[in-house]
């Protein structure tokens, strides 16, 4: 089985294809190339677009092109705080979402509070404890591979793939037991 989990957003989005627990993967935007090479962390280098359109079109092609061949696919649901771009973010969902019902491919919405708790315990937990929940449950330093010292951007966006993705593979895990 392959759970892929999406943190979709305008500017980063994160993907998370896991194959297990203990075996996945993430695709991520960043500026420049990295130094670090490592299997887990698949970087694209972000590039400039000529519209809004252009670049949310952009966007929901790189997360479709990732999603491996019958992958049960969760996306995180739309955040109530929008900060004045909620027109935005829901254009955005909206390409994802007709780029993927296009292609064929099915996926799960999961509340934003409902994958925070699950990774912290806190439904409020904030962006600083998400990252430090995925550091002590993966034993993956983000903050020695990306050699910086504060969260911000990127390490969120994996963080936050990483745990709709898990959460997804326990709930698939948790029903099949049930039958």
């Amino acid at each position: 089985m392959t759970v892929v989990g999406i943190d979709y957003s305008l500017n980063s989005p994160g993907i998370c294809v896991m194959q297990s627990p203990s075996d996945f993967y993430f695709v991520f935007y960043v500026n420049r190339p990295l130094k670090n090479d490592n299997p887990i962390f698949r970087p694209i280098i972000r590039k400039k677009f000529n519209n809004i359109i252009e670049k949310m079109t952009f966007n929901a092609h790189v997360v479709t092109e990732t999603i491996p061949q019958n992958a049960l696919v969760c996306i995180e649901d739309y955040a109530i705080s929008g900060k004045g771009r909620i027109t935005y973010l829901a254009e955005n969902g909206g390409i994802l979402k007709y780029v993927l019902y296009k292609k064929g491919i099915e996926y799960s919405l999961v509340g934003t509070g409902t994958v925070k708790k699950f990774a912290t315990g806190k439904g409020n937990a904030t962006k600083d404890q998400m990252v430090e929940a995925f550091i002590n449950q993966t034993d993956i330093d983000l903050f020695q591979y990306f050699n910086k010292k504060k969260t911000g951007g990127v390490y969120e966006d994996i963080a936050d793939s990483y745990f709709i993705a898990r959460y997804m593979w326990d709930q698939i895990k948790k029903s099949s037991n049930d039958d």
